[in-house]
């Protein structure tokens, strides 16, 4: 097993930042190939929004209209509705 000093790991996280490696993740409502995709957005997963971190829970997924899917998100007190246009501004909690 390697140890490493504070200094060591401090550069690793400054190389890292200086690459611009980030972890970017949009949330996706399917899986899959086009023909047989699999819905993994369901009623209970937490979103959280992703410049004020306000958490949110899914309640329902509308799917009325395929081409432009709906969230209905809530949290205490707060009920929202995220449009597919929207999806890019939260991500899995």
């Amino acid at each position: 097993m390697e140890v490493y000093t504070r200094n060591e790991i401090e550069n690793l996280i400054n190389t890292i930042k200086d690459e611009n490696f980030s972890v970017d993740e949009n949330i996706d409502l399917f899986i899959g190939p086009k023909k047989n995709q699999r819905l993994i957005v369901k009623p209970g997963l937490k979103v959280k929004h992703r410049d004020s971190g306000v958490n949110y829970v899914v309640v329902y997924v509308d799917l009325s209209d395929v081409s432009d899917p709906k969230l209905i998100c809530n949290r205490p007190g707060i009920t929202i509705q995220l449009s597919k246009k929207d999806f890019k501004d939260y991500e899995r909690e």
